[in-house]
């Protein structure tokens, strides 16, 4: 009796699982009837239309041949939309590393320590502009990404035990809880895309969004290291590079929809691009001017790639009878820059010569939450 229950309850359950894949595998919602406005054009196209273009659409709605356009579009206007998005990002890289504290220098074994700026999460935002266009119903996309950020790091040595050494100061220091260094670092990142794009279906509920274009970016950088004696300033290093780069970027992006008109994304982009990279530094020991270095403007020029991947959950829908569609969306980025620093490998050269350049240039990683609101008009 206990086996028949048993098995029993397993027909019912492997039924019942079966019959809701054939629900979200073959079911369709059609297009619900809408509120009749009197004397309004828009409703009757609205009510007219064989698919709502931008949703999942039903079986047998188009030949299943042709890659229907998959674009969102608007009754009577301008096939236009703005796009908003807040950015919430942690910015690392590869370089400048503070620098070595060794604790019990004149013990064996010295206890040997990094020390290292802590990178926190900083805002920032994107905007874009796009329209769709009657050709084979293209899509032109303008968007600009904003990241500044500022790290600092602030050490007093505990007692003479400790001593401290870094690649942006001449000298080792030797510890003294009268001294006390300060260092900050400083990046503004400013990045555009232009892209030529299509969106078409390529099933009943996935849309993909392959484009080409250009893309071009702003990053400028500051890094100062203070060392301070009892209060007065005793050794200092500024550095600053500017980097500038262009080329082309490719990509493709991704909707599934599920149920409704929620769905998840997926997008990834590649950057090929020409950068140019400007340094300078001055480094000055008070105790030694002698030994002060005023390092000249180098400039490097190679090839950067980057890499862009977004993942996320979105919802949209048409609003006032097709006249607006507004969509919203919530979802993790991450960014890859090669190359984007050059003076620890510049000082490296300049200061420590008999050293063997063992320093790459630097490498920038952004990563974080997008929060985006898009309205098409």
């Amino acid at each position: 009796m206990y086996k028949l229950i048993n098995k029993s309850f397993l027909i019912i359950f492997i039924s019942l699982s079966f019959l809701s894949l054939q629900v979200f595998a073959d079911g369709c919602v059609p297009c619900q009837p809408k509120d009749n406005d009197e004397c309004d054009l828009c409703y009757e196209k609205s009510i007219n239309k064989p698919y709502d273009q931008g949703l999942a659409i039903c079986r047998g709605s188009l030949p299943e041949a042709y890659n229907a356009p998959g674009n969102v579009t608007i009754c009577d206007g301008m096939q236009g939309y703005v796009k908003a998005t807040f950015i919430y990002w942690q910015a690392p890289g590869d370089y400048p590393r503070l620098g070595i504290l060794y604790n019990g220098a004149a013990f064996n074994p010295i206890d040997v320590q990094r020390l290292d700026f802590s990178y926190d999460y900083e805002p920032g935002f994107k905007v874009g502009i796009g329209k769709y266009y009657k050709l084979d119903n293209w899509n032109v996309f303008l968007n600009y990404t904003r990241l500044h950020t500022t790290n600092r790091f602030d050490f007093t040595f505990a007692d003479t035990s400790q001593a401290f050494s870094t690649l942006y100061l001449i000298n080792t220091l030797s510890g003294n809880p009268l001294i006390n260094f300060q260092a900050r670092w400083e990046r503004n990142i400013d990045k555009a895309d232009l892209e030529l794009a299509r969106l078409y279906y390529v099933g009943r509920r996935v849309i993909l969004r392959p484009f080409a274009g250009v893309s071009s970016h702003w990053i400028s950088q500051k890094y100062d290291f203070l060392v301070f004696n009892n209060g007065a300033q005793s050794a200092s290093t500024h550095a600053r590079s500017t980097s500038w780069a262009l080329g082309p970027r490719f990509g493709m992006d991704s909707e599934w929809i599920f149920w409704g008109n929620t769905r998840v994304f997926a997008n990834l982009a590649l950057s090929l691009l020409y950068a140019s990279n400007k340094t300078n530094a001055d480094i000055s020991d008070y105790a030694t001017a002698s030994r002060d270095f005023h390092l000249d403007k180098e400039r490097v020029r190679t090839l950067r790639h980057v890499e862009e991947l977004i993942i996320g959950f979105g919802w949209g829908s048409y609003l006032a009878n097709d006249r607006v569609f507004f969509d919203a969306t919530i979802g993790y980025e991450t960014e890859y820059f090669s190359n984007t620093n050059y003076y620890t490998n510049y000082i490296d050269d300049a200061i420590h010569t008999t050293r063997a350049d063992i320093y790459n240039p630097g490498n920038l990683f952004l990563h974080g939450l997008i929060v985006s609101a898009r309205l098409n008009f």
